[in-house]
């Protein structure tokens, strides 16, 4: 792993021997600036827009240079800010403002290395990682780091610049947006928000910044190079942000799982007697057949021996009572005497639930529990016939108003 300082150096596009040479300067020519980088009230707005309860909020506030926006979101959201950067001098600073602003409570500042801080500082409802760069690595390596210390629900906020896909653009640190948002989902997180726009108080900030390399060039000439390449780095990064790449706030958070469900299997001891059972007696239609395993489309069967050994030889306990495959038919009173003919096991006979629909349950030949009702919209014409009205229907049935009247127009 990089030390801190060849880091900062990668991030700030330097040579690591011109760092050791700048670093120690770094506040005398960052002196004019409170805040660095990253701008307080775009971080605010979006904390307002997916935090609640804000003065319960734990943030972390990694490469928090002078503290800016910790000291603004403790004044605004008095929420607890904990900061850490890499130099002291800001850290002192920081201390300062957090001092002068009357929120020396909620704002605690510390000097360190922060991939190393991060390891014992617990959990956050939102981290804040600055215009830093990549110093935890790429944004696999940085979110899967990260998401580590996030509380459930929490956020992630990465002030940084990618590359549009459309366009021609290669640079070391800068990711084009199919790139990022691919390194996102591998590390089970999704973009769920970001804030575009060109840096502000570019023409002041730089103006200072100059003035003070100038400074520094004539009180240490055998260093002008130095002071005079940094100078120019920073007119040519604003170019690729203002030209060349998107600056973005970006908001993050752990994905939701969407698992596609498919359909529910239930095991047999008999494959011919089941496939007879429910084909020709119950009329369904196969849809695949792999042999142990046959599918109905809207359920599957499958062999138990085959299938117990799929479980690691797991007890199957036929006649549990806990699960049931549902049907519709609205020609009950045919389809019941058809079923009391095949001799079927009845757990009861046809009836009427308190919710109106009449239903009827039995065992299929593996003790299955299977519910064959009328339809819903069967259900609803039957009760409408009876000279009940669409509310009167909402009453007794609890199916949704809009389906019940489509249900009855149709008529």
């Amino acid at each position: 792993m990089k030390t801190l300082e060849e880091s900062i150096a990668t991030a700030m596009e330097i040579d690591y021997l011109e760092h050791q040479v700048l670093f120690p300067h770094l506040p005398y020519i960052l002196q004019d600036s409170w805040e660095l980088g990253t701008p307080p009230e775009t971080v605010i707005n979006i904390i307002q827009k997916h935090c609640k309860d804000y003065s319960t909020l734990r943030i972390l506030d990694l490469g928090c240079g002078k503290g800016a926006v910790s000291v603004k979101l403790a004044i605004a959201l008095k929420c607890n800010c904990y900061g850490i950067d890499g130099i002291p001098e800001f850290i002192e600073t920081a201390k300062a403002k957090a001092q002068e602003y009357g929120v020396e409570t909620l704002c605690r500042f510390e000097v360190g290395d922060i991939r190393e801080k991060i390891k014992t500082s617990g959990k956050f409802d939102v981290i804040i990682l600055g215009a830093i760069g990549q110093v935890f690595g790429d944004y696999y390596a940085t979110l899967s780091t990260l998401s580590e210390h996030l509380n459930p629900n929490g956020i992630i906020i990465i002030n940084d610049a990618y590359a549009d896909d459309s366009i021609e653009f290669k640079h070391p640190l800068v990711l084009h947006l199919r790139e990022l948002l691919k390194q996102t989902q591998q590390a089970g997180m999704e973009l769920i928000d970001e804030c575009t726009d060109s840096p502000t108080n570019y023409g002041e900030d730089y103006k200072n910044l100059k003035k003070r390399c100038e400074e520094l060039m004539t009180k240490y000439p055998e260093k002008t190079s130095i002071f005079e390449s940094y100078a120019h780095s920073q007119v040519d990064e604003y170019e690729a942000l203002e030209n060349r790449m998107i600056c973005s706030m970006m908001v993050f958070k752990k994905s939701t799982l969407k698992v596609k469900f498919v359909c529910p299997l239930i095991t047999v001891a008999d494959m011919k007697v089941s496939r007879n059972f429910y084909e020709n007696i119950l009329g369904q239609t196969v849809e695949a057949d792999y042999g142990e395993n046959v599918s109905f489309g809207g359920f599957a069967i499958h062999l138990q021996p085959h299938f117990k050994m799929l479980i690691n030889n797991k007890e199957i306990v036929s006649g549990a009572n806990n699960f049931e495959l549902y049907f519709e038919y609205d020609n009950l009173e045919q389809i019941y005497e058809r079923l009391k003919a095949e001799k079927v096991e009845f757990i009861h006979e046809l009836r009427e639930e308190p919710w109106k629909q009449w239903v009827f349950r039995f065992y299929d030949p593996d003790k299955n529990i299977i519910d064959i009702g009328e339809s819903m919209e069967r259900l609803v014409l039957r009760l409408y016939q009876q000279n009940n009205s669409a509310d009167e229907i909402f009453g007794m049935t609890g199916l949704n108003k809009d389906f019940i009247e489509n249900t009855i127009s149709k008529i």
